[in-house]
């Protein structure tokens, strides 16, 4: 795997997929894919050919809990 980043160094897939009730085993191909994308290290999910990130979140409170879980797990 030739990639910048680890599968498990893509922290907001695994937040974002467990807030949705995804499987384990969805997030961790979710987060490598990304790794073999060179996706933003803040990607969330992708549509189409494009990563979204946590930047993309609209809902202020949504965007909060993603930013207050991704500092409290850098603790």
């Amino acid at each position: 795997m030739n990639t910048l980043n680890k599968p498990s160094d893509y922290r907001a897939i695994e937040i974002w997929g467990r807030r949705l009730g995804s499987f384990d085993s969805y997030i961790k191909m979710e987060q490598k894919k990304a790794a073999l994308d060179n996706a933003p290290i803040t990607a969330i999910y992708k549509r189409g050919e494009i990563w979204r990130t946590v930047n993309d979140i609209e809902n202020n409170a949504v965007l909060k809990e993603m930013i207050d879980s991704l500092v409290t797990q850098q603790k």
